[in-house]
């Protein structure tokens, strides 16, 4: 079995990261589609165009909530860690 180092800093680090590349997802997403015209390749591109958008949300979406997951799993572990100092420290004083 390996051990998993964690760090609070490299978890908001990666929430951080995780936001940035959500608000570029979003806004390539958000590009307009090209104005549909009569023929049957424009509305081709037009469909495309709205199931790339969807797929830009959806993925967006999904990275906000792992920064969420990430910022809270980082204020878990700071607060397990100040409760097991806490522990410690009563023990030391018990000794």
């Amino acid at each position: 079995m390996s051990v998993l180092a964690v760090e609070a800093v490299g978890l908001q680090s990666l929430a951080g990261v995780c936001t940035l590349k959500s608000a570029a997802v979003a806004a390539a997403s958000a590009t307009a589609a090209p104005a549909t015209s009569f023929q049957p390749s424009a509305a081709a591109v037009s469909a495309i165009h709205t199931e790339a958008g969807l797929a830009g949300a959806r993925l967006s979406g999904r990275l906000t909530a792992t920064a969420t997951h990430l910022t809270s799993a980082a204020a878990g572990y700071t607060d397990h860690e100040a409760n097991s100092a806490a522990v410690l420290a009563d023990l030391a004083v018990t000794v």
